[in-house]
């Protein structure tokens, strides 16, 4: 019932890698616990071209574990990063990297990382060069649970915690055993209301259609998950739990975002209830929406406690990958019947955010043979028709096509017999996908549905927060921000008349007002003056007469740019060798330099014609970082280097003495690609800092374009005035698709 919006960055890179041998404790538990087989033969990850390996160490790939599921295709032990499973949320922008196997590398960059309703640290990434590949990566009290969905590849890979041995696994999935398609769906029968909810629902049918408020606003719904016995066990921990939980709300709101439906699915509460499945979806379903039965009657209670608008019931069933809910019939909403049936094993999948579309009044493809969409509206005030079903596509004629998030994927289902890979989008004739739309505005247009209902959904229960209270949302605490970039604050209130006035804080001190008097609609967009910049900033929100307010929890970081340069106009860095200033030649067919600049006309290349071949360097005037912490660098880069050169980043205090960042070669990049490394160790409160660029001869021999740069940027957050509490610097981390 909060609203939120996610920006979203995307960028390109890189890197080549080697493994050396080395040994290890376990960061997930002890090494006694751990298997000591597995352990030994654990080998380092070297470090990629720029950020930080998720995976530190990794088995050879002869693992015999295939996961809860049995669905892996191939696994092998890792170690993970400590700043994947330390709980703290990562940078927005930030970039991950991780080396699942041999021949698979992972590359994306952060677009959302927080804590949940239940202390989950949730990471969603989008995958580079990817449209809606991603990583989603949930990380409770040191296991952390990833799955890492790439459409275009048919491929599905995931990140798991074994707790007979104590480590984690990559695994490869199966996508055959992922599969869901299967009836799941029911429609409400009015022989199972009582006579009270038959009267509720037929006055909610004859009720006046209310004006629908603004679709550009993101609307928050409240869903509560509730667990069985047997579903616990699959887990096999609480903590394990929450990941999976949380997996499947950050996936589904993922594909509230890629579909612009304006409607985010805020996890309220999570609980285990004494149930164990009986075997029977239908009848699991049945028993969690009736209220007086016997089974799971405390659920009800919960769901009026929380204020939640959604309910799903986790189920530990191994038989089939499914889930089951009700569909909704009627524009005028159905609180009541707003209940689905998930089992675990596909909990952290499209699953859920399919199960709850159903509720939502989303049904399957027109043209599937079976349990085809869509749906049959007993109240249409909206005329959506056959709009409301889902759609599939096939890029490649008599080719594997796609299929949106409610239409089944299985050949079985369509008269062509053609299989597909589902993709995390609503149908939608506006938005499209390998350059097909993923919808059609007469039949299958499921995300206009959730456009225009999603008031109606948030509308099911009021989140109970006490009486003349104000509670802050978001920023709470562990955010990061980046002076000028526009962000939304969010709260909620109970009896606060009248509008609001939202103030930043720095140390606890009025910083700023942010709005003297807005609405109290618990959302506003706020963009960040571009002179913020600190580690200690909080917001707080009151009544305008001051009598009700609240602060974040904790504080949130906000950071500035020391350094920006575009390379429109030279910098004036020095320069060595073949290094050169201008507009790039323009023809990189032959040695695959830069045809043109990433922005503007002018770059810094080794040889802007392309034919080069000696040792230089490209030195950077000097920075001046006295006044921040947290130092980053970050540049546009092109590379096109043999095995005869290395490609060198490297930084100094005195432009005499040098650390190297990275050295990578035999790397050919092909297009721009975004850089960026934590430099803060050799940065913080120095006022004399330098970088260079260095295309370096090892064995030499003949040579591609070599190196391009181009719109250089340094940011920080500018040092406190008074003593600040102690933070770990975060580095930016990786994950690039390799698939060879």
């Amino acid at each position: 019932m909060r609203k939120i919006k996610v920006l979203i960055i995307m960028r390109r890179a890189f890197f080549m890698m080697c493994i050396t041998p080395l040994f290890f404790n376990v960061g997930s538990g002890s090494a006694e616990a751990a298997d000591q087989t597995l352990l030994s033969q654990m080998q380092t990850i070297s470090p990629p071209l720029t950020g930080v390996s998720v995976v530190q160490a990794a088995s050879p790939e002869k693992s015999s574990w295939k996961g809860r599921m049995q669905a892996g295709l191939r696994s092998r032990a890792i170690l993970l990063n400590s700043q994947i499973n330390n709980g703290k949320p990562l940078n927005q922008g930030t970039d991950l990297v991780t080396h699942l196997f041999d021949d698979i590398n992972i590359e994306s960059k952060v677009v959302r990382s927080t804590r949940n309703t239940n202390g989950v640290t949730v990471t969603t990434a989008k995958i580079i060069g990817s449209q809606w590949g991603r990583v989603f990566i949930a990380s409770s009290n040191g296991q952390v649970r990833a799955k890492i969905l790439a459409p275009e590849q048919g491929k599905i890979f995931s990140i798991e915690y074994n707790k007979a041995d104590d480590l984690h696994y990559a695994l490869e999935l199966d996508p055959q055993q992922l599969q869901v398609d299967e009836e799941d769906v029911v429609q409400p029968d009015p022989d199972l209301l009582t006579n009270g909810e038959e009267s509720i629902y037929q006055m909610m049918n004859n009720l006046p259609v209310e004006e629908n408020e603004s679709t550009d606003a993101t609307t928050m719904v409240d869903v509560m998950v509730v667990y069985s016995n047997d579903a616990l066990t699959y887990a096999g921990s609480v903590d394990e739990m929450n990941n999976i939980i949380a997996l499947g709300m950050a996936i589904a709101n993922d594909v509230h975002e890629n579909s612009k439906t304006g409607l985010f699915l805020h996890l309220v509460h999570s609980e285990q209830i004494n149930y164990t499945g009986s075997g029977s979806r239908e009848t699991d379903l049945d028993r969690l929406y009736a209220t007086n039965d016997g089974s799971m009657d405390e659920v009800h209670m919960l769901r009026d406690t929380y204020g939640a608008d959604f309910v799903s019931l986790m189920l530990g069933d191994y038989s089939s990958n499914g889930g089951l809910s009700y569909l909704l019939t009627s524009s005028a909403g159905r609180a009541s019947w707003a209940f689905s049936v998930i089992n675990a094993p596909v909990f952290d999948s499209y699953t859920p955010v399919h199960e709850i579309g159903h509720n939502m009044g989303l049904s399957h493809a027109k043209d599937q043979n079976n349990y085809a969409g869509p749906t049959s509206w007993s109240r249409d005030d909206y005329n959506f028709g056959d709009s409301s079903a889902g759609w599939h596509w096939h890029p490649v004629a008599g080719e594997k096509g796609y299929s949106s998030i409610m239409a089944y994927t299985g050949g079985n289902y369509y008269s062509d017999g053609l299989s597909h890979t589902r993709v995390g989008l609503f149908s939608d004739p506006a938005i499209s996908y390998e350059g097909h739309p993923s919808g059609h505005i007469d039949d299958g247009y499921n995300a206009l549905v959730l456009r225009t209902l999603k008031n109606v959904y948030a509308g099911y229960r009021d989140r109970p927060i006490n009486a003349n209270s104000i509670v802050v949302d978001l920023p709470n605490g562990g955010e990061s921000f980046s002076a000028g970039s526009t962000q939304y604050i969010q709260w909620d209130s109970n009896g606060v008349s009248g509008n609001v006035k939202i103030e930043l804080l720095n140390n606890g001190a009025l910083d700023q007002v942010i709005a003297a008097n807005t609405l109290n609609d618990r959302v506003y967009s706020w963009t960040l003056p571009a002179g913020l910049s600190g580690k200690n900033y909080t917001v707080r929100i009151s009544s305008l007469d001051g009598s009700i307010t609240d602060t974040s929890d904790a504080v949130f970081f906000i950071k500035s740019v020391i350094y920006e340069h575009s390379m429109d106009t030279d910098p004036g860095y020095s320069t060595s060798g073949d290094w050169e200033f201008g507009a790039p030649y323009g023809d990189n067919a032959t040695y695959g330099g830069a045809a043109s600049a990433y922005t503007g006309t002018n770059i810094y290349d080794t040889d802007l014609d392309y034919v080069m071949g000696t040792t230089g360097y490209l030195t950077s005037t000097v920075f001046d970082c006295s006044e921040y912490e947290d130092v980053q660098l970050s540049f546009m880069g092109w590379f096109s280097v043999t095995s005869g050169y290395a490609a060198k980043v490297e930084v100094s205090n005195d432009n005499v003495t040098w650390t190297t960042l990275s050295s990578v070669s035999d790397i050919w990049t092909s297009n721009w690609k975004r850089y960026t490394f934590d430099i803060s160790s050799y940065a913080d409160e120095q006022a004399t800092v330098y970088v260079r660029w260095g295309h370096v001869s090892t064995s030499g021999g003949s040579n591609y374009s070599g190196m391009s740069v181009d719109d250089v940027n340094i940011i920080g957050v500018k040092k406190a005035t008074s003593v600040a509490p102690s933070t770990v610097s975060i580095a930016p981390v990786l994950f690039m698709l390799l698939l060879k």
